[in-house]
């Protein structure tokens, strides 16, 4: 990307901050903007830490559970295939569905106990490995997560 493309698209997304803000005071929305940078952030490098987090005990295959379906979702599919003409009971309809749950989850099912320690852990992690802790913005920022970073 040369220096005028980067130039222009930072004039676009200046825009389009701009126009999203609307009347509200830019140092408040950069606050805002900040936050959601860095849940997104965490959203993309959450799992990631968790792999690192939990080395050989993290699961290599989704979990397949068996559950029934709530009554309202029975009720939707009787109705689709009653509808459809291919029968006016509930003959056509299982009870039960089967869920997939990632590994990540796999292990929060199988581990109830310790999901709040390791969630703190896999969010220190992600602050301690990004840029944004060496250039002093979480700690201004959001003094919360100061203390988890220290």
């Amino acid at each position: 990307m040369t220096h005028k493309d980067q130039q222009q698209l930072g004039k676009t997304l200046w825009d389009i901050a701009d126009q999203l803000r609307g009347a509200m005071n830019a140092d408040d929305f950069c606050d805002y903007m900040l936050s959601f940078l860095f849940l997104r952030y965490l959203s993309c490098n959450y799992e990631e830490a968790a792999k690192k987090e939990l080395g050989k005990d993290y699961p290599s295959e989704n979990l397949f559970i068996i559950t029934e379906k709530s009554n309202l979702e029975f009720e939707f599919e009787r109705r689709i295939l009653k509808n459809s003409g291919r029968g006016e009971s509930s003959k056509g309809v299982e009870k039960t569905k089967k869920v997939t749950i990632s590994p990540l989850g796999k292990w929060y099912y199988e581990n109830p106990k310790d999901i709040k320690e390791l969630k703190n852990r896999c969010v220190e992690r992600c602050i301690m490995s990004s840029s944004l802790t060496t250039c002093g913005v979480i700690s201004a920022k959001w003094p919360v997560l100061k203390t988890l970073s220290s």
